[in-house]
């Protein structure tokens, strides 16, 4: 008796294991955090895709999640860096061509967009055109805004015209010259996901990842919309009611991998805000530093009261790396100067 009940168990719970869809599906899995479903985007894992392509001098090589960018003649790095587009009206369009001629100007050598591409699908469409007018790699990771099943379709169409435009949802590492770029897509917090249930979060085990993904002998540079904690008001996830409202658990994991660069988004008041990886200690542009973790801000032309009191209508960044240290620099639109 005892042994049939044993098996009555086991089949009993082999059905609810395959009703759950545990077996194994390539689909994103799903998950509940604070009371809310959402979808976890990312995972390490081959798609299959391989490709190479040029753009002017470099060449570019996407091998399942890992891709290279190669053809950098000096030791310096220097990417640019943009979050928060989202309504792709005239004046974002404006702004976005004024970003695009700065990081021109200043020979970047991949573009970096740490969240919010769009909700809706024009807007998404419209973005992702906006960035197919840059010449080199752009690096995209989706924040709390986008919608996977939108930005993928999206970012897949413009694929076909653009291939330069790269889903880091899929390519998760991007090594170029000495650096690594590592995508961490989402959000944090499930509670502030635009698209709800077909919004993008993660959980711990998504952190194992992105610390496995950072152990390689470069320098580890983490792009994600969701900040770490901070601990200062320069911090990256300095809010308006005074308060670092990033995630304690990726700043917990960044601390002890030694993962000392990233940039984030989401929290746009606190854009042009940088500190060591302490999230403490202030950053002024220019200087070089060991460790930097800077907020992009917002691109988008919709005015945003900054935590230190100025106001942007549009910010954008250049990051250099020089061997094992890292600098920056603000680019700041102005509604004359567009």
């Amino acid at each position: 008796m005892f042994l049939v009940k044993q098996l009555e168990a086991a089949i009993i719970l082999s059905l609810v294991f395959l009703a759950c869809g545990c077996g194994g599906s390539n689909e994103p899995s799903s998950g509940d955090k604070k009371g809310g479903p959402f979808l976890r985007c990312a995972p390490p894992e081959d798609d299959g895709v391989r490709e190479s392509f040029k753009l002017g001098p470099l060449v570019v090589k996407r091998d399942g999640y890992e891709l290279e960018i190669k053809g950098i003649d000096r030791g310096v790095v220097v990417l640019g860096v943009l979050a928060g587009l989202n309504e792709s009206n005239d004046e974002t369009k404006k702004n976005v061509r004024f970003f695009l001629e700065r990081f021109k100007a200043a020979e970047v050598q991949a573009i970096l967009v740490a969240g919010g591409i769009g909700l809706k699908e024009e807007d998404v469409r419209g973005n992702l055109e906006s960035l197919s007018a840059a010449p080199v790699p752009v690096l995209i990771s989706p924040g709390a805004q986008e919608s996977l099943d939108v930005f993928r379709r999206q970012i897949a169409a413009a694929r076909k015209r653009s291939p330069q435009l790269v889903d880091m949802t899929l390519a998760r590492r991007a090594r170029i010259g000495q650096i690594s770029i590592v995508s961490l897509p989402g959000y944090h917090n499930s509670y502030y996901l635009e698209a709800r249930e077909r919004g993008c979060s993660y959980e711990a085990g998504d952190l194992d990842d992105v610390v496995a993904l950072a152990s390689e002998d470069t320098v580890p540079f983490l792009l994600s919309a969701s900040p770490p904690r901070g601990k200062s008001p320069r911090s990256v996830d300095r809010g308006r009611g005074g308060v670092n409202i990033g995630d304690p658990a990726l700043a917990d994991r960044l601390s002890k991998a030694g993962i000392g660069f990233g940039v984030f988004g989401h929290v746009y008041e606190a854009g042009g805000n940088a500190t060591l990886s302490d999230g403490e200690t202030p950053v002024v542009q220019g200087s070089w530093q060991e460790s930097l973790f800077l907020q992009a801000g917002s691109a988008d032309a919709v005015p945003v009261s900054l935590v230190d009191g100025g106001l942007s209508v549009g910010m954008a960044h250049i990051v250099e790396f020089s061997g094992p240290r890292g600098s920056y620099r603000t680019v700041a639109a102005s509604r004359g100067a567009r």
